[in-house]
């Protein structure tokens, strides 16, 4: 299916937006080490300084490994069934005939959704190491951890089959069992 444009400008706005949603993606470590350098002087307690500076060296690479592995297994796995399931929705009612920009702008939209979904392990390693929780909290609190999955799946998901609901779930449970392998670290 090739997608269409209707306005004489849409296919150039169109690489605009990727071309800035990609180069945010590529400098999203760059700017998160500016935020927090930025922040930094603003510590006088050596302690804090040390943790500080731990959680800026440590937590950007593993944020930005995480994130691009939730992007990459979207568009591997999960966009393909998801465009398939979409275009075959109702195609006996109406022909499809996306938008270059309706197509990119959900595409973009679901690849970032899933990256900031696979930053769980980094958020519940840097809740235990805070003090907030502990590997054992999130151990206890596994039941409410799988219905909050299904429902952020079901949130994440672009499609109303349970298919696609599964293929988000699935990793996101296995993340969350590495946040609790992580946390016993912390």
């Amino acid at each position: 299916l090739k997608p269409i444009f209707l306005r004489p400008t849409e296919l150039f706005f169109t690489y605009f937006k990727v071309a800035l949603m990609v180069g945010f993606i590529i400098a999203l470590p760059y700017i998160l080490f500016q935020i927090l350098a930025f922040i930094a002087p603003a510590m006088e307690n050596p302690t804090e300084k040390k943790h500080f500076r731990n959680l800026v060296v440590f937590g950007t690479v593993p944020g930005t490994v995480l994130f691009l592995a939730g992007v990459t297994f979207c568009y591997v796995v999960m966009l393909p069934f998801a465009l398939g399931y979409l275009q075959s929705f109702g195609a006996e009612i109406a022909d499809p005939a996306w938008t270059i920009a309706s197509y990119m702008s959900f595409v973009l939209t679901f690849l970032l959704g899933m990256g900031l979904v696979f930053e769980t392990p980094l958020i519940m390693f840097l809740g235990a190491k805070t003090g907030l929780m502990t590997a054992r909290k999130y151990i206890s609190y596994w039941r409410y951890a799988v219905i909050l999955i299904f429902l952020v799946a079901a949130i994440v998901t672009p499609t109303p089959d349970p298919l696609n609901m599964v293929l988000v779930a699935a990793p996101l449970l296995l993340l969350y069992g590495l946040g609790i392998v992580l946390s016993r670290f912390a």
